[in-house]
């Protein structure tokens, strides 16, 4: 089950996903989760410096695409302004939402990279649809009680996860 688990990359933010890293791990297109992974909590709004990464990411053309498991008001909200491709209701851990984001993009597993939270959904969901995973470093804000819970359940894996040298670090 830990195989599931483990990310290609632990990082401590969305914004250490230089054009240079991603372009030597063959990366084309990210997927990327919203509630604190580029938004700083649940149903709240990107980040500004998150917003900027995310231009700098576009002019180097990499695609990306919102995958969420949030519902189509709130992932169409965030995505429109932005720009980006989205997929709502993704249903993470499964891989149906990560095979339709790369049907979407019109891209190959090798070259996309699941960008998000959460081990249980993002990371697992990734890894289980064959692609690589980064995992990063809740951004903060208030979660509701069952992301709480899951933060919990998660702990063992990460420290897991953080000992194991086979896990790219970002810098």
């Amino acid at each position: 089950m830990y195989k599931w688990l483990k990310p290609t990359l632990c990082l401590k933010g969305f914004e250490q996903l230089t054009p240079t890293l991603l372009h030597g791990l063959g990366i084309k297109a990210l997927l990327l989760d919203v509630d604190n992974t580029l938004s700083d909590g649940h149903g709240l709004p990107i980040a500004p410096e998150v917003q900027k990464h995310l231009e700098l990411l576009k002019e180097e053309s990499f695609l990306l695409c919102i995958l969420s498991n949030n519902g189509e008001e709130r992932v169409g909200t965030f995505a429109a302004p932005l720009g980006l491709e989205y997929i709502a209701h993704a249903k993470k851990p499964s891989s149906e939402g990560v095979l339709r984001a790369l049907s979407l993009l019109q891209v190959e597993a090798s070259e996309t990279l699941m960008v998000g939270d959460q081990l249980f959904t993002d990371i697992w969901g990734g890894n289980r649809a064959g692609i690589q995973t980064a995992l990063v470093q809740p951004r903060g804000g208030a979660e509701p009680w069952y992301i709480q819970l899951k933060r919990a359940l998660e702990r063992p894996f990460i420290k897991r996860i953080l000992a194991d040298t086979s896990v790219l670090r970002g810098e």
